[in-house]
């Protein structure tokens, strides 16, 4: 898979991760430094979303993944509230 990262660089740990929660392997990351509010970006087209969390007492504080949101349901959601 390639990877749209629109948020801060990724470390190593989080990818694997990723790879773990997709059941897929990332093949390329590409960093990409924007904001996108979830319901408009899930308007606009299917495309996943990671959810992070910090990782408790951790100095520095690092964050792992949680779970991969489906950017497409929340669409339909977000319609049906019209």
């Amino acid at each position: 898979m390639i990877l749209l990262n629109l948020s801060h660089p990724l470390p190593p740990a989080q990818l694997r991760q990723i790879e773990a929660l997709s059941g897929m392997k990332i093949q390329r990351v590409l960093d990409l430094p924007v904001h996108f509010n979830a319901e408009l970006h899930g308007r606009m087209g299917y495309s996943p979303c990671l959810r992070l969390r910090p990782v408790e007492g951790s100095l520095p504080p690092r964050f792992e993944m949680v779970e991969i949101l489906n950017l497409q349901e929340i669409r339909e959601i977000a319609r049906a509230n019209r």
